[in-house]
C-alpha cells in the first residue's frame, strides 16, 4: 500500500501494470517476468517484495537486447550481490532477519507479562545496497 501510495503520488505519469504471486519461488518468477516483458515490451521496473529474486533476474538476463528494466528485490544474498554486479539488479533492500525475530520475541514476551501495555522494540535497521555501496 505504501509503494503504491508513494509512486501515485511522486510518480503519476508510471502505473502498476502487474501483481504476480511468485510465492518466493525462483521458477515462478522466472515466468512470469517474462509473461510480464512479453505483454509490456515498455516496462520501466519490477519491484519484487518476496524472495525468488533469482528467477527475474535471470529471465532479464536472457533477454537480448537487454531492456533497460529496473530492478529492486530484497535481502543481500551471494545471489543478489552477484545480480547488482551485472547489472541485473539496481537495489537490494536489506533487513536484518534476527533483528526482526528478537523483536517479535520481545513483543510477545512483553504482552505474555503485560497484556495490552506498549512494547519498545527497536525499528528494524534496512540498508539498501546498489554496485557502488556493497561491502
Amino acid at each position: 500500500m505504501g509503494f503504491r501510495h508513494i509512486l501515485g503520488e511522486e510518480f503519476p505519469a508510471l502505473r502498476i501494470v502487474g501483481l504476480a504471486e511468485g510465492r518466493d519461488d525462483h521458477a515462478r518468477n522466472y515466468a512470469a517476468t517474462k509473461e510480464l516483458l512479453a505483454e509490456h515490451p515498455d516496462l520501466v521496473g519490477i519491484y519484487n517484495i518476496g524472495g525468488g529474486s533469482r528467477g527475474t533476474a535471470e529471465a532479464l538476463l536472457e533477454l537480448k537486447p537487454a531492456p533497460r528494466v529496473v530492478f529492486v528485490g530484497h535481502e543481500l544474498t551471494e545471489h543478489t550481490r552477484r545480480y547488482l554486479m551485472q547489472g541485473a539488479m539496481d537495489a537490494v533492500i536489506n533487513q536484518d532477519p534476527a533483528q526482526e525475530v528478537i523483536g517479535a520475541m520481545r513483543l510477545l514476551i512483553a504482552h505474555r507479562d503485560q497484556p495490552g501495555a506498549p512494547a519498545s522494540v527497536e525499528a528494524t535497521r534496512i540498508e539498501i545496497f546498489v554496485r557502488d555501496n556493497l561491502p
